[in-house]
Formats: structure tokens, sequence, C-alpha cells
């Protein structure tokens, strides 16, 4: 009876290790949706992360059928009451699979090429219309400045036509002076 007993134990380690591996390969399945997240907004040229997204979760499920399966028949043999280690190879599968698709799950998190930053070419795109912006704005300054410079030119060569023109108040007859008459009344 102790044989028994020692058989039911070692199928109790066998199922919880089975057991452990089938959460390690659901918790892998669950971080490559969160890189496939990542990686789908991210980046760029991502065959080569499909196909082998597609073969880690396949692997990984592929790892939690051999587990299923021999702790299948490792109960099933248990219930009748012969409790037998063999299992088929089924673990060593199931332990070898989950390796193989943990790997494959790690890989894709650094497959594609990195999409180039939106940010930075709108940047550049405001960047050369501001330059373009100031280049207007400094000609069309230059051009407002000759235009004051010739304004001021003219200004002063008229005041000094009008002053030439203009007779001084000395030069005015003595009459008007005098009577305090307006232009209006002579």
């Amino acid at each position: 009876m102790a044989d028994n007993e020692d058989k039911r134990a070692a199928a109790n380690i066998k199922v919880a290790l089975a057991n452990n591996l089938i959460t390690v390969a659901l918790a892998f399945i669950a971080a490559q949706a969160g890189i496939a997240a990542f990686v789908l907004d991210k980046r760029i040229h991502l065959g080569v992360f499909y196909a082998i997204a597609i073969l880690g979760v396949g692997t990984l499920a592929l790892s939690v059928g051999f587990g299923g399966a021999g702790i299948h028949g490792i109960y099933k043999e248990g219930y009748s009451g012969s409790w037998t280690l063999a299992d088929r190879g089924l673990f060593n599968r199931q332990a070898l699979t989950c390796i193989l698709g943990t790997v494959l799950v790690v890989l894709t998190a650094i497959l594609g090429d990195s999409k180039p930053e939106k940010d930075s070419e709108q940047l550049q795109i405001l960047q050369k219309q501001l330059q373009t912006i100031e280049r207007n704005q400094s000609s069309e300054l230059q051009s407002l400045e000759k235009q004051f410079h010739e304004l001021a030119l003219r200004q002063s060569s008229l005041e000094a036509l009008s002053a030439r023109k203009s007779p001084s108040p000395a030069k005015r007859p003595v009459e008007n002076r005098k009577r305090g008459a307006s232009p209006a009344t002579r």
C-alpha cells in the first residue's frame, strides 16, 4: 500500500507541475496580446511579427493541450486505483512546447521597424511654413521700409517746395495785416 501512496504523491507532483506550466503558457498568451497591441501601434513591416506571434501562441496552446492530456491520463488511471507515472511523454512535450512558445513570444517584442514619428513630421512641416512666413515678412518689411523712405523724401521735397512758394508774413500787404481782414473778405 505504501508503494501505491508513493505513486500517488509522485502523480500529484507531476500534475502540479503541469498545472504550473499551463498557467505560464496562458500568462504568455496574455502577454502576447499586450505585446501585439504595442507592436501594432508603434511598428511597421510586420509580416514576420504575425508569423512568429501566431506560431508562439499556437505552440503555447499546444503546450496547454499536452499538459491537459497528461493530467487526464493520470487522473483516469488514478480513479481506478492504479496510480501510474507513465504519461507517454506528454509532460515532457508540454515543457518543451511551453519553453519554445515563451521564446517566440519574447522574440515578437523586437520584430518590425519603428514607425516614423508623426509629431516630428508635422514639426518639420510647421518649421518650413514658419520659414516661408518669415521670408515673406522680411521681404514685405523691406518693401515697406523702401516705400516709407520714398514717402519721407517726397514729404521733405514737398515741404521745401511749399516753403519756397508761400509768402512770408513780412511780405504780405500792410493793409490786410492791420485790418485783420480774413482771406474770405478780401
